[in-house]
């Protein structure tokens, strides 16, 4: 499905997905060789996600996103309300004790130089 859709897609195709196993690592890594822009949330398998991709051309580096309060905000729009409200104390709560973390690895393939 994914091979599926590079092929249809036009132009630069910005990919975001989560890989948890190190075993598929490769594979995917591979089938995104089109892709300009790879965003991965990482599960324990950073370095050799970061290492495949520059391999691959890639500029890549590791950034850790803190989860905070902040985002507690968009949970107050959820309809019904009631839920909504739920779910930020829920998260309110969570960020302030736990200080949760996900691990992203960004990478960009750089632009080819331009021949005259």
């Amino acid at each position: 499905m994914l091979d599926d859709f590079l092929d249809l897609s036009t132009g630069d195709v910005i990919v975001k997905i989560d890989i948890e196993g190190r075993d598929s690592c490769l594979n995917i890594v591979k089938k995104l060789r089109r892709a300009a822009q790879i965003a991965i949330e990482a599960y324990g398998n950073e370095h050799h996600l970061l290492r495949l991709l520059r391999i691959q051309g890639y500029d890549s580096e590791i950034v850790v996103h803190k989860l905070g309060p902040h985002l507690v905000r968009h949970w107050f729009a959820v309809k019904p309300r009631a839920y909504g409200l739920t779910v930020a104390v829920y998260k309110l709560l969570i960020t302030k004790i736990f200080k949760p973390t996900i691990t992203v690895i960004k990478a960009l393939r750089p632009c080819s130089p331009v021949t005259e």
